[in-house]
């Protein structure tokens, strides 16, 4: 077997003889293939064809084998097999200083969240700093006693992005090293280690004191994402573009100072943020007589956060009345139930009287029931609303989505009931002639997973001038799911079909036929008596031929969606 230096005719695999075989996953990984690929074939044509026992570094260029080197990017420490190689790669390797750069995001070196650095970690760390030279680097570190921030302040000047796991007690550390002015920092982001809301504050009340009064030089930074214990107001500038705050609700986060106050008069320095994340806000009350705080360049924003216990301590409402948007935004919330609403107050937006498509779904599960929103304007998602609730509501949830969402511009409207009841349970009153009447001007409807019975109920309504509801609607898709544990008996089934061919035929006979009606049942082993998929098809297809101009029909035993 030759030595790992050489290379065999034809084999492009050229990292292979970087790392040992085990590694072949990782090389498959990196950023190595087409590039690397073409200056092997452009060196090809300039070097002598070697034999089976030419070693490589005699073929390949010095400067070729440097590019190979930077374009390698192991994941863990034990990867790093640099002296499974000749001296000759060796030395090139030790003199690449790309190839060291991310190295300093490997967990194995910097810590992990349950073990702390230890001190051949940190020989590593220096290790990789020094063989980077004067490049900048990446630095992801888990803070510890024996790596706090002081370890990387000589280096401060070359960070390009700095992604810490810290606890409360070295926050004074983070924010002395931040004020010596890192000039290429693009992104910091702090992960506040979690105590637990019933551990006691650890912050000191010099540290928030430096907090609030400490200053930074960090004209590069873009991308900002904090809790807010470690919310300092000099972190603010113009420069910004992606800004998340709040995400932990440790006794510090839950007890610092932040207010609404507080955030926008962050916000405000700020004008240039694209992309905005409010997580959670504290316990605190959410009243500013503040003027709204302009962001004409934000395009994202998200309020509430990844999961609904954080964003119990969210009040969306306030923040919305206080924060003028484009026109053109798009708006991802995470609303929690309260007393007064369901749906938060959403209409004032610009982006939602510019909906042409709307999905909205009806689910109950694991105890609460979910209101969930999607809209559209042409494919551009702009609007994801999900509120939830864990008692029946006191109000008309139906009347609150109309009130907010309802629209003529609207031409596309989906609708998605989870099961049976959900109506009731969830305070959905009006049903769906009512939801359907706030949107007069659907071209197409789609409604999901329910029994028809109510759809076609509402659809068969007329105004006092004699027009049905949605008199534009041109493609109607059905897809009834029979009930779980239940059994459907043959002539209650049919009595489903004469109802929907007397509507829909009753629509066209005013002149508001289909152009095309989809219908899919599925689970109809639940049908009595029993009927092959195929011949309920047939049937199904002779009985409604005459609903559309087109017609689609489509029977399934079980699917588990």
């Amino acid at each position: 077997m030759p030595h790992s230096n050489s290379i065999y005719r034809g084999r492009r695999a050229i990292g292979k003889h970087i790392l040992p075989a085990c590694s072949s996953d990782l090389i498959a990984d990196t950023r190595t293939s087409i590039m690397m690929l073409k200056s092997v074939d452009a060196a090809r044509t300039s070097w002598p064809l070697p034999t089976s026992d030419s070693p490589l570094h005699r073929y390949l260029p010095p400067e070729l084998l440097i590019e190979i080197f930077a374009r390698l990017h192991p994941e863990k420490r034990d990867e790093i097999h640099y002296l499974h190689v000749c001296s000759a790669w060796r030395t090139l390797l030790l003199k690449t200083a790309e190839f060291w750069v991310d190295m300093l995001r490997i967990p194995s070196i910097m810590g992990y969240e349950d073990r702390p650095p230890t001190d051949i970690d940190i020989e590593f760390a220096n290790t990789f700093m020094e063989r980077s030279a004067s490049l900048d680097i990446d630095v992801t570190v888990h803070i510890s006693p024996k790596l706090t921030p002081a370890a990387f302040a000589s280096r401060s000047q070359r960070i390009l992005s700095l992604v810490l796991y810290i606890e409360s007690q070295y926050a004074a550390d983070l924010f002395q090293v931040l004020t010596t002015g890192m000039p290429h920092l693009r992104q910091l982001v702090v992960h506040h280690k979690y105590e637990g809301l019933n551990h006691p504050p650890r912050f000191p009340s010099e540290t928030t004191k430096l907090i609030r009064t400490a200053s930074f030089a960090l004209p590069s930074l873009r991308d900002l994402r904090i809790p807010f214990a470690f919310l300092a107001p000099g972190l603010a500038n113009s420069s910004l573009r992606t800004l998340a705050m709040g995400g932990c609700y440790c006794s510090d986060c839950i007890g610092s100072s932040v207010t609404l106050d507080t955030i926008l008069t962050f916000l405000e320095k700020c004008p240039s943020l694209e992309d905005l994340h409010i997580k959670e806000e504290g316990r605190k009350p959410h009243v500013s007589s503040r003027s709204p705080v302009a962001l004409p360049s934000l395009r994202k924003l998200a309020l509430g956060g990844d999961d609904f216990w954080s964003s119990n301590f969210i009040d969306i409402p306030a923040i919305l009345r206080h924060l003028t948007l484009p026109a053109d935004i798009a708006v991802k919330i995470r609303y929690p139930y309260s007393d007064q609403t369901y749906i938060p107050p959403m209409r004032e937006l610009p982006i939602v009287s510019l909906l042409d498509r709307l999905y909205v779904r009806f689910i109950k599960a694991r105890g609460y029931k979910i209101v969930k929103v999607e809209g559209w304007i042409a494919d551009a998602t702009k609007i994801d609303l999900e509120s939830r609730m864990y008692s029946h509501p006191g109000h008309d949830t139906v009347d609150q989505l109309v009130n907010t969402f309802g629209s003529q511009i609207v031409k596309d409207l989906e609708i998605w009931v989870s099961g049976p009841g959900v109506y009731k349970e969830m305070g959905l009153r009006g049903g769906v002639e009512q939801l359907l009447r706030g949107f007069p001007s659907i071209t197409r409807l789609k409604v999901r997973r329910q029994r028809p019975d109510e759809l076609f109920v509402a659809l068969a309504s007329v105004s006092r001038a004699g027009v049905p509801i949605c008199p534009d609607l041109k493609e109607l898709v059905v897809h009834w799911k029979l009930a779980p544990g239940t059994t459907v008996y043959e002539e209650d089934f049919w009595s489903v079909f004469d109802r929907i061919e007397s509507t829909l035929l009753q629509r066209a006979s005013k002149g508001h036929g289909l152009a095309r009606f989809v219908f899919r049942c599925e689970d109809i082993q639940r049908l009595k008596p029993a009927v092959p998929p195929e011949e309920l098809k047939q049937r199904l297809l002779v009985k409604l031929s005459s609903v559309a101009e087109e017609v689609v029909v489509n029977a399934y035993i079980e699917t588990k969606v």
